[in-house]
């Protein structure tokens, strides 16, 4: 594992501040306690409380930086305005990122708010295609240790995601 040096957040369930209170974060991490709520906006919440930011990364709980400096290539590659992605081992699109600062406040969102958990992928790969601000980092390993992949089991967490069709017409 390749432990993050650059500033950042873990977001918490607010019924699950017992689960993760023996979590040790790095010294210049901080805990976000926000409602459950589903994924994307559970991000979009995040950048209501943390809109200056110079870049938002997203690493869910499935994945596992193994390339040492990801937490600081992922953002430099991004730049202000764009787009940057590791190698996730699954299906090498967006998932591991990080999206500039600027870019993220002209949208006004992270995740496409009308989205709740599938096609968030998508989305952001239309806009780095259709702009042409896309960087994938495919240098950068960050394994996501997904059910599909084997790699976990599939537990609650999986079982409880939103409707897959709901999100696809979301997205389209």
């Amino acid at each position: 594992i390749a432990p993050p040096t650059a500033k950042g957040a873990v977001l918490i369930d607010d019924d699950e501040i017992e689960v993760y209170s023996h979590l040790k974060l790095p010294p210049n991490w901080s805990r976000l306690i926000l409602p459950r709520t589903t994924l994307a906006q559970k991000f979009n919440a995040a950048f209501e409380v943390l809109n200056a930011e110079p870049f938002y990364g997203l690493l869910n709980d499935d994945m596992l930086p193994t390339t040492p400096g990801w937490d600081t290539a992922l953002p430099e590659a991004a730049g202000p305005w764009g787009i940057a992605w590791a190698d996730d081992e699954l299906n090498h699109r967006i998932g591991a990122s990080a999206f500039g600062g600027e870019l993220v406040r002209a949208l006004g969102w992270v995740c496409q708010p009308t989205q709740k958990h599938f096609f968030l992928d998508d989305a952001q790969e239309l806009i780095a295609r259709e702009l042409g601000i896309g960087r994938p980092c495919l240098h950068i390993k960050i394994p996501h240790l997904h059910f599909t992949a084997g790699k976990a089991p599939y537990d609650q967490t999986y079982k409880n995601r939103p409707s897959h069709s709901a999100d696809r017409l979301a997205f389209e």
